[in-house]
């Protein structure tokens, strides 16, 4: 018996239910890690242009100049971004003294507090894109993989009926697969 038994071998001898789990829990994998480095950056990213943002700040002379400065370098992290709505929501109401809509209706610190909070809630969505997909592989992929176990060792019994032996020639090849669904499927909802 000279057959090499790697994870070549495994697709080889899987069925088309197996590929779909492993296909779903791949894809899963894929898409989380993606999320995760890709979320990991942007924080790291965030964090050193908020903490340049805040020292920025407290070093202006005047509000003039930190609005200079986000004109300037934009607005690439959360304080800057409050604050550019903030001079916004002023410079509109001092433009304007009707309400042109009604975002713009009520007093002119409801206006200003209206457009704080757009503010925080569109950095709020960003920093939590992705979560949701998260949070349901991480609770979901165990019992995909779990699928993929009992399906590897429906094939094993299987292969035991039909040969009428239970020799490990017999069972090797599907119990391995199962074992690689479940292994597959602990390592897509542990990150």
């Amino acid at each position: 018996m000279n057959e090499t038994l790697g994870f070549a071998h495994f697709l080889e001898h899987t069925d088309a239910v197996a590929r779909g789990v492993l296909a779903v829990l791949l894809l899963g994998s894929v898409v989380s890690w993606y999320l995760i480095v890709t979320k990991g950056v942007h924080t790291l990213r965030s964090s050193r242009l908020s903490q340049r943002f805040l020292r920025v700040f407290w070093d202006a002379p005047n509000l003039e100049a930190v609005a200079r400065e986000i004109s300037s370098t934009g607005t690439p992290e959360p304080f800057s971004h409050l604050l550019h709505h903030g001079f916004t929501a002023i410079d509109h109401l001092s433009r304007s003294s009707e309400a042109t809509s009604l975002v713009n209706a009520g007093a002119p610190d409801e206006m200003l507090t209206r457009a704080l909070r757009r503010a925080i809630e569109e950095d709020k969505g960003r920093m939590e894109f992705g979560q949701t997909f998260l949070a349901t592989v991480a609770s979901s992929a165990p019992f995909v993989g779990l699928l993929g176990t009992v399906w590897g060792i429906y094939h094993a019994l299987m292969a035991i009926g039909l040969s009428g032996q239970s020799s490990l020639d017999k069972v090797a090849g599907p119990v391995g697969e199962a074992r690689i669904m479940t292994g597959i499927g602990l390592a897509e909802a542990i990150p």
